[in-house]
């Protein structure tokens, strides 16, 4: 067993990675990124065409201390994972990160000069946010029943597929993530709410709102998911 309490709640940021990995993008699957700062500021590699065995052994990491020092890492939250009696999911970070990226999206679309109404989400940020912070509130009141847990932790694995569009993004059928996916244009960056980025950056109003109910629907089903999760728990 991992030391400590047996349930963390880790602050993460859900699908703020640069990446989308294809299970992420297609099926939703849950995954777990990590970043570490110290090394980061030591070792001060990135892409380059510079990176050769011998310039990493000279300039970069000389000792070869940041590959043992994240395996290590992955191991330690592998084993985490693994043993924690409920899933260390911060269920309530679906709602501070989605009104998050909807703020993001208002400045954007003020850019762009092309009206974008956020308050239409506002009444489902509030309500998924509830539901979230009493699933907390239960969850850390039956952590020795181990036969509820699993029933629990069976549904969590689940919650990220609330945001699957069956159909797709625009012009991007394979990619079904509607929280987040590649920059279609330059291949690299994420967009978070991707469907709506696209009408927003297209101005395309009657798109928006096809968009924008799609995503309210996407809340709503998170929200009975996380509900469901509750009456496991009451």
């Amino acid at each position: 067993m991992i030391p400590g309490r047996r349930f963390d709640s880790y602050p993460v940021k859900i699908n703020k990675a640069n990446f989308y990995i294809p299970e992420l993008c297609a099926s939703k699957i849950m995954y777990i990124t990590r970043q570490c700062t110290i090394l980061q500021n030591v070792i001060a590699v990135y892409h380059s065409v510079y990176d050769s065995l011998c310039w990493y052994e000279k300039f970069a990491d000389p000792h070869f201390v940041s590959g043992p020092t994240m395996a290590t890492l992955n191991g330690v939250l592998a084993l985490r994972f693994a043993n924690a009696d409920v899933i260390p999911y911060s269920v309530g970070q679906y709602a501070t990160d989605f009104k998050g990226h909807v703020e993001n999206l208002s400045q954007r679309a003020q850019i762009l000069q092309f009206g974008f109404d956020q308050t239409v989400f506002d009444h489902h940020i509030h309500s998924l946010s509830k539901i979230s912070v009493q699933y907390e509130k239960l969850r850390d009141s039956r952590l020795d029943e181990a036969d509820v847990l699993d029933n629990v932790n069976h549904k969590l694995i689940g919650l990220e597929r609330a945001w699957v569009h069956s159909d797709g993004l625009q012009n991007r059928l394979w990619s079904r993530s509607l929280f987040g996916a590649e920059d279609p244009f330059e291949g690299y960056a994420p967009w978070m709410l991707p469907g709506l980025r696209w009408e927003v950056e297209q101005k395309n109003e009657s798109g928006l709102q096809i968009w924008t109910e799609i995503y309210v629907q996407a809340l709503v089903r998170l929200e009975h998911q996380v509900r469901d999760i509750v009456d496991l728990l009451v």
